[in-house]
Order: C-alpha cells, then structure tokens, then sequence
C-alpha cells in the first residue's frame, strides 16, 4: 500500500534521513520506534506531505504522492497536542474535516455521531472541548481523525501529553478502535512500552535509518544491534566469550528473561541491587569477573535479594543473542 524510496532529509549538514526505504502493506498497525531525533517524526510528516524530502519517493498503490497537497492525501492525522478547535463544540470539531470535503450536513452530523459513539463519547456532542479531560480531548482528536474514513490513519506520539496510567489504559483502547475499523496505520511514538502494547509490527530507528523490523515480541526477545538491545533496556551485553559463553558476533546479549537463579550455576557473584516490581524484582548482581548483570525474579518463589548476598546463576543457550553493530537500512512490514 505505502512504499518509501531511499528517503533523505537533511536540516543544513546534519542528516536526519539516510536514504530509508519501507514498505507497508494493507491493513495492520506500523510503529516508528526510537529516541528522540532519531528521523521517526520527520518521516511520518514527510509521508503526510507536511515535509519535503530532499530525494526520494513516497508511494501509494504504487503511485508518487510527492507532489500531492495533504489535503487530498486522504490520510488521518493525530498529534501529541491534539491541535483541537478551542471554540467549537465536541460535534463541531469531529465533522471539521467532513465539512471540508464539502459533505452536506445531514451526513456529516451521522458519520461524526457513528465515529463518537466508536470512540466511546456519545452523548458529548454538545460539549466544550476545554472542558474535557486530556483523556477525552484524545479520544476527541481520534474521532475527527476517523470520521472521513482515511486510507492510513498516522499518529504522532498521540498519548504524549497524558499522565503513566491514562496512557496504559488508553493504549489498549487505542489499538481495539484502529483494528475495528479495519485501517492502516503507521504510529510514532519513543515509548517502547507503548509501541509494543499497540504495534503488529516495529521499526525501530536510530540516527535515520532502521536498526531492527519485527513483531514486538520478535524485536524484543531477540534484538539484533547493540543499540537496540540498550535502547529496550537490555543492558547485559558482554564480549564473546565472556563466562564461557561463545557467540557468533564480537558481543552478546545474556538476555534477562533466560537468567535464573541456579545453586549449580557456572557464574557466581554478589548482589548489588534489588528492586521490588510486584510481581517480581529486579537484581542486579556483580560478578566475580566484575561485570554487571541484571536480570528479574518472580516475587512469588523467592523473598526480597539482601544487597551483599552471594548468588549463583544460570542462563539457558537459546537467550545468548548475538549482537551485530551495524543498522539495516530497508524495511518491508
């Protein structure tokens, strides 16, 4: 459906796009996953035509798009701030986009009370917008972004500006609503929780081109570069054959998830932290080769690690990832 071709943008000499290629199929949720002037937004706005790129192509159905004005892109926008109309009514804000495809007003006020009512705000018709929560104001922002029934709904860091624990509920809500519908969507966010709770697939990115493309659960049980193991907090990277352990690149990943407190165990240490989750803690050990490691135990099997405690531990085969230090640079999702 989508297709991007060897990309770049540049701001005076510093390249925020180095020649980026992607292709998104229909239907299915893609997110732009990375730190903060990694080139995901820059992207996002050159596909919406709020950017240029210096060379390149943007595609659909084969088709460039480049030279073609946003407003008859036929795609949905959603940011951060919501960028709702302050002086216009909850109704009013979600038909604005009808009104500006010259729908009459019979059929505007059913599509905008049939995308309210999705969105869970029906009966907030009349409603003043600066009066809803931040919550509600999203929800909002997302109805008038689905009322003319976009081709790819794109969303930039949509749930930014709201507090930990309206984003966690709001995620899922989020995903649900784009899968009812049925769109294609293609999601920026820096929030790795976030991206994988609402992704079907993810391009991570790092200093403009793509490091890893996966299934959130693939990208993270097996990152493939040095960065994107750190960048999803995976921090126990170690030289090949560090405690024995052999691996095909120069570094490996000892991931979390595959080491275990063991009695038996070949790498013995000391630990140094220990930080209750709730379900489980969260130990770091340092071991008798003086090399960090970081792992979780479920709080249901073992009382609270006591700082100085010494500890043996094991880690099974199929969680010693190999790391390579070079980013790919095309994606197909």
């Amino acid at each position: 459906m989508l297709t991007i071709k060897h990309v770049t943008r540049a701001f005076g000499k510093q390249p925020v796009l180095r020649g980026v290629d992607l292709e998104v199929g229909q239907g299915g949720i893609v997110c732009l996953l990375g730190p903060s002037g990694c080139g995901k937004t820059t992207l996002l706005r050159i596909v919406a035509g709020l950017e240029r790129a210096d060379s390149g192509d943007v595609l659909l159905d084969g088709h460039s798009i480049l030279t073609q004005p946003v407003h008859t892109r036929d795609f949905g926008l959603m940011f951060q701030d919501f960028a709702l109309f302050p002086h216009l009514t909850v109704l009013q804000n979600v038909e604005f986009g009808l009104r500006m495809k010259g729908m009459d007003k019979a059929a505007r006020r059913a599509r905008s009370r049939e995308v309210l009512e999705l969105v869970g705000l029906s009966g907030f018709e009349t409603r003043d917008v600066a009066q809803l929560s931040g919550g509600e104001q999203q929800r909002v922002a997302l109805a008038r972004s689905l009322a003319p029934n976009p081709r790819l709904l794109m969303l930039d860091e949509p749930l930014g500006s709201l507090d930990a624990a309206l984003k966690e509920r709001l995620v899922v809500e989020l995903r649900e609503i784009i899968k009812r519908v049925g769109l294609t969507a293609l999601y920026v966010t820096h929030d790795q929780h976030e991206a994988f709770a609402i992704a079907d697939r993810i391009a991570l990115m790092n200093a403009g081109q793509f490091e890893q493309v996966g299934a959130p659960a693939e990208v993270y049980r097996k990152p493939e570069t040095v960065f994107a193991a750190r960048f999803l907090g995976l921090n126990n990277i170690v030289p090949s054959g560090t405690f024995g352990i052999a691996g095909e690149g120069r570094e490996v990943l000892l991931h979390p998830d595959g080491i275990s407190l063991d009695e038996t165990g070949k790498i013995s240490g000391t630990i140094r932290e220990s930080v209750f989750l709730g379900d489980a803690f969260r130990v770091t050990m340092e071991t008798s080769a003086g090399i960090p490691l970081t792992f979780k135990v479920a709080a249901r099997k073992h009382e609270e690690m006591q700082v100085g405690e010494a500890v043996r531990v094991s880690i099974a085969e199929e969680y010693v990832i190999p790391l390579k230090a070079t980013a790919k640079n095309a994606a197909t999702l």
